[in-house]
């Protein structure tokens, strides 16, 4: 009975694990940010860069809080490059959406107060000059977008992450998640070793300068 448990169990996490890398390699990809800002820090011009070169799969969002407060009016001039979502009278928070290169100039009423934000929509660029997983340069598996899916990656579990991003970039959070569980990583520490059947280390990139940010995920 107690085989028959974990033979069923295997082909459940079987099946999970198909389902998110045909979703990773064939749904459209919205690379939500880890950390959600205040939509008072929306302001001025914003950059974003897509998540993909695919253009079925480079969508990117920045989460903003709207902190119990209520969003109206919200415009865009240009919704196939950027918009809000969300909808009109939104509590909780929003996603700034980038979709294609291109500018938008976004409107909406906060606060009281009516804002104006220039959204500048770039390619996909990968914003790290180095990213190493125990001493070996794996930077260029981000070429092409910020989704990495191998079985041989299972091979750095254990090992030392260490990325240097380029001028303007920094690492704002990573993480690893392991069948249901969660363990926080500084930029310099080691990934845990454990023998896990889901196995995701999820890290993001941000430009404070641009307000820009970056979503990238190794399934191992």
């Amino acid at each position: 009975m107690a085989s028959k448990r974990r033979t069923s169990r295997r082909v459940f996490v079987a099946a999970i694990v198909m389902a998110l890398c045909f979703a990773t390699a064939f749904a459209p990809r919205l690379a939500f940010a880890r950390s959600i800002r205040k939509l008072d820090d929306l302001k001025g011009t914003v950059t974003l860069h897509l998540g993909d070169k695919d253009k079925t799969r480079m969508i990117n969002s920045v989460v903003y809080s709207l902190e119990g407060k209520k969003i109206t009016s919200v415009t865009s001039s240009n919704k196939k490059v950027a918009y809000i979502s969300g909808g009109k009278n939104v509590f909780g928070s929003v996603g700034l959406v980038a979709r294609k290169p291109g500018t938008a100039t976004i409107r909406y009423t906060y606060k009281g107060v009516r804002h104006t934000v220039k959204v500048v929509v770039k390619a996909y660029e990968n914003p790290m000059k180095k990213f190493t997983i125990g001493g070996k340069n794996v930077t260029s598996i981000y070429k092409n977008g910020g989704t990495a899916i191998s079985s041989t990656y299972k091979k750095y579990r254990g090992k030392r992450i260490k990325i240097t991003p380029k001028k303007g970039w920094k690492v704002k959070d990573m993480v690893v998640r392991m069948d249901g569980n969660e363990t926080r990583l500084k930029n310099g520490g080691k990934l845990p070793k454990k023998n896990s059947d889901i196995y995701l280390l999820e890290f993001e990139l941000v430009n404070p300068k641009t307000q820009d940010c970056m979503v990238f995920w190794m399934y191992m």
